[in-house]
């Protein structure tokens, strides 16, 4: 506007800068003789308003582009901070979720007390009768299911709720929110908020916060409790999970059907007390798929869990019922006694699933050997993480089979996902709900864990993907592979492959109705992108662990010939050691990458070759080299800003060809080297 002057004020509370030299932020101040001079008989309200200079506060965040435009990012007021320490703009986050199909209005809502953001919801009315139903009904009895629960009754249904709020998270994952701005439980209005007497919007349909805060304020508080409800239990509270990786444990979870899971202490890990042992367990046959580590020196549970698949394959029957997992000990490089061990721990789980179909989730200590169980033996698959070379306690690990809890709760879940830690820092743990084409509801829930020896070549880690999906050998083999080449071999944190690497994926057909048997299905194809998407995300928790790492890299190379050309090219850039130390040190030294580039082994013209990298916080990216030409001076403050972030993202375009592929990598630091150096002690 002709006439005004604008300029930005810091807010030190917020971390935000209005003398940063690039793309400054902060509060936008305005004066100018157009502008009001102040309140009418109101000194006090102009005082507040206006300094002595004349400038306006306008309560809105701003910030500063290159190119001299200025972007708006939230109103001051609508910002807060969480008990995470981070700092949430509302507004922004609600425009995100209000992209979703299913709602009409949103209220997202946090306070300094709590770690998480609850939401209150309007959906669409006529979408979201149409697919809560399907939730709806799995929790009515057959009388009620001769007439349909009506759009209230969906609104206020337990299981619709957590099934909406599973879905926003899903959403949000996928429009690239942060892990502190996930919803983690919301409230469905049936009542839009336009309708509620006027009360909740201004005359411009803006949202008067405060008021809703006190509107649905008994809803607010419940949700609160409910969330709060959802913390570790009290034998779990031993374990001190990082501050700064707390926004990546989950408090609840949308768990497939039918697995009954637990984690405990048996004795592999030195320490008393922390859990060492997971074992998950379905309730009928599933069909089982894995791919697993190249390495030669592969450990014997790899060895014995390739011929248990293949075996499944050939006979063209079902028969995994169990994954033991132990931390602590790999039984890698261990000869004839390792296999041994790892048939024997098998033949525990074995029996273990013999005494789960005659006693339940969890029988006596001495099952009794005149089981009915149908379960045939070999039905169990192992796996095995920790310091190569040494034997398994074996007789401690099947005790220990024998005697865990199984339960099928998040809390049961967190146990399992805690007992495969080694050098991690937290728990990796992710669940999904997910909506097929015709209707049906399928749920993924993954356990992963892994902070070095991770590199892409076949699985790169440990971990199990567990599904209530009914799909057959042939098709669950294909999603796999495909899941795997975009998700867990998108990852590197050292370079080393393991002797132990393994990810399987089981699927027990527990949610019933369509089974997944044609390539050509539109189910099928949902199925597989949904797992793409979902090991994606399990994936990147393990980049987010590395071992002594401070940040978060993503690697995407565009404009290539094919998609395993720009995928070379991206390994070929996160696995370079010059380039993870010089973003340790936060040195924008674009040679690096560049040089890496060009050793990938593809044909480039490097004439067409652009690179640029790009904060996690959304602002302007840095350009380093435009079509084979390096923009010098590199502008070092701005390139200082981005490296400061802990997620940075590398975007190098070949002009080759339209496709491309993405690699998960993290910094290497001197806290790696400690690691590592005493990992055996």
């Amino acid at each position: 506007m002709p006439g005004v002057d604008v300029r930005l004020r810091s807010i030190p509370d917020m971390n935000l800068s209005a003398t940063s030299p690039i793309c400054p932020k902060g509060e936008l101040m305005i004066r100018g003789k157009c502008l009001f001079s102040g309140y009418l008989k109101l000194p006090e309200n102009s005082k507040n308003l206006m300094d002595d200079e004349g400038w306006m506060a306008t309560d809105d965040i701003a910030q500063f582009n290159e190119d001299g435009t200025i972007k708006l990012i939230d109103r001051m007021k609508n910002c807060f901070k969480t008990a995470r320490n981070c700092w949430v703009a509302s507004e922004s986050i609600e425009v995100a979720y209000a992209t979703h199909p299913l709602v009409h209005n949103i209220f997202v809502h946090g306070t300094p007390d709590e770690r998480d953001l609850i939401a209150i919801v309007s959906p669409e009315r006529e979408l979201f009768i149409q697919w809560a139903q399907k939730y709806f009904s799995r929790n009515t009895d057959s009388k009620a299911l001769k007439q349909q629960p009506s759009y209230k009754e969906l609104c206020s249904d337990k299981t619709v709720c957590k099934a909406f709020a599973s879905e926003l998270q899903h959403h949000a994952f996928k429009n690239n929110l942060l892990p502190e701005e996930h919803i983690v439980a919301l409230y469905c209005d049936p009542v839009p908020f336009e309708n509620n007497n006027g009360e909740l919007f201004t005359s411009t349909r803006k949202l008067r916060r405060g008021i809703a805060a006190e509107y649905y304020k008994s809803e607010i508080k419940q949700l609160f409790v409910e969330t709060n409800s959802k913390e570790l239990p009290a034998n779990l509270e031993q374990y001190q999970f990082p501050e700064a990786k707390q926004r990546f444990i989950p408090s609840s979870g949308q768990y497939p059907r039918g697995f009954y899971v637990g984690g405990l202490h048996c004795g592999v890990k030195k320490k008393k007390g922390v859990a060492d042992l997971a074992v998950i367990l379905s309730d009928r046959a599933t069909t089982a798929s894995a791919v697993f580590t190249t390495n030669q020196f592969c450990a014997a549970p790899v060895q014995f869990d390739r011929n248990a698949i293949n075996k499944a394959r050939e006979a063209r029957k079902q028969m995994i019922r169990a994954v033991v997992t132990n931390s602590g000990c790999a039984n890698a490089v261990t000869g004839e006694n390792g296999l041994k061990d790892a048939q024997q721990m098998a033949a525990a789980g074995d029996k273990r699933v013999k005494a789960f179909d005659q006693n339940g989730t969890n029988p006596p200590s001495s099952p009794s050997s005149s089981s009915a169980s149908d379960a045939k033996d070999n039905s169990t698959l192992v796996m095995s993480t920790g310091v190569i070379g040494q034997r398994l306690p074996i007789d401690n690990i099947c005790r220990g089979i024998e005697a865990i809890e199984l339960g099928d709760s998040h809390d049961m879940w967190m146990r399992a996902a805690i007992a495969h830690m080694t050098t991690d820092t937290f728990p990796k743990l992710l669940s999904h709900e997910i909506s097929l084409p015709k209707g049906n509801i399928i749920r993924l829930a993954g356990i992963t864990k892994g902070a070095g020896m991770i590199h892409p070549n076949m699985a790169t880690l440990l971990g199990t993907v567990c599904t209530d999906a009914a799909i057959t050998q042939s098709l669950l083999d294909k999603a796999l592979a495909h899941a795997v080449a975009r998700s867990f071999n998108s990852i590197s944190i050292d370079g080393d492959m393991s002797t132990n690497d393994t990810i399987a994926v089981i699927a027990n057909g527990a949610a019933g109705d369509v089974s997944i048997s044609s390539e050509s299905s539109a189910e099928y194809m949902a199925f597989r992108d949904a797992l793409t998407d979902f090991m994606a995300e399990l994936a990147s928790l393990v980049v987010r662990d590395g071992e002594g790492a401070t940040k978060f890299i993503t690697v995407e190379v565009e404009g290539a010939r094919t998609f395993g050309d720009a995928k070379q090219v991206a390994s070929t850039i996160a696995t370079s050691s010059l380039v993870k130390t010089a973003f340790y040190g936060k040195d924008a030294n674009w040679g690096r990458i560049l040089c890496a580039v060009g050793y990938a082994g593809i044909p480039l013209d490097t004439a067409k070759v652009s690179l640029a990298i790009y904060p996690g916080d959304g602002t302007a990216p840095l350009t380093l080299v435009s079509k084979g030409e390096p923009l010098l001076p590199v502008d070092e403050a701005r390139a200082s800003e981005i490296l400061d972030q802990e997620d940075v993202a590398v975007r190098v375009e070949l002009g080759l060809g339209s496709e491309s592929a993405r690699i998960y990598t993290c910094d290497l630091s001197h806290d790696y080297v400690s690691i590592n150096a005493d990992y055996r002690s």
